[in-house]
């Protein structure tokens, strides 16, 4: 079973949408803090299974990842100084639970150096923490790099609209983050 995070978001709901199209909705998971939202009753409804999970709230991601194979971990939006937890969290949980596959939506240029704070603070020390579990880059994990954010503000463009840049920290987390984002977006780059 593949679980997709952050069920209730506009990346996830892409992600979704596409899954729903390759496969059946039975080998679908998603998770949410807001497990009742009208969007998580809407995928319940069509046979996805609907998990509580809030990425503050590391109790709830056991439950979550349980039977979960493959997961797409999506980051939140909240302050940096509180999204490396969240996504710590997340990965811990999906370690105990014994999730095979991870992907993991990073920024481009992630690094100690970067010029944007929440690549220094928050994508590159979940790379090294996904690195440091044990698990293998490539083959159990997958590292894709794209911009979050193309033209905000510009209601002439929605973000499936834009062509994607993506990149991969290697060939297969390259191939794996083109499917993902060309499933979403009208072109990948």
């Amino acid at each position: 079973m593949l679980l997709v995070t952050g069920a209730n978001g506009q990346l996830a709901g892409w992600v979704i949408a596409n899954l729903l199209e390759m496969t059946d909705a039975s080998n679908i998971a998603v998770c949410s803090r807001d497990a009742g939202s009208d969007r998580a009753k809407e995928l319940a409804a069509k046979g996805v299974s609907v998990r509580e999970g809030d990425f503050d709230r590391p109790e709830t991601l056991a439950a979550a990842m349980e039977g979960v194979e493959k997961v797409l971990v999506i980051p939140t939006y909240a302050p940096n100084s509180v999204r490396l937890q969240q996504n710590l969290n997340a990965l811990e949980a999906a370690k105990a639970a014994g999730v095979k596959h991870i992907v993991y939506p990073s920024f481009l240029g992630a690094g100690p150096d970067a010029m944007a704070e929440h690549s220094q603070l928050v994508h590159y020390p979940t790379e090294q923490a996904i690195q440091a579990s044990g698990l293998t880059v490539g083959r159990d994990f997958f590292l894709a790099y794209s911009p979050e954010r193309e033209d905000p503000g510009n209601i002439d463009y929605s973000a499936s609209k834009i062509p994607k840049v993506v990149g991969g920290y290697d060939d297969a987390s390259l191939a794996v983050a083109d499917a993902l984002y060309s499933a979403a977006v009208v072109e990948t780059v």
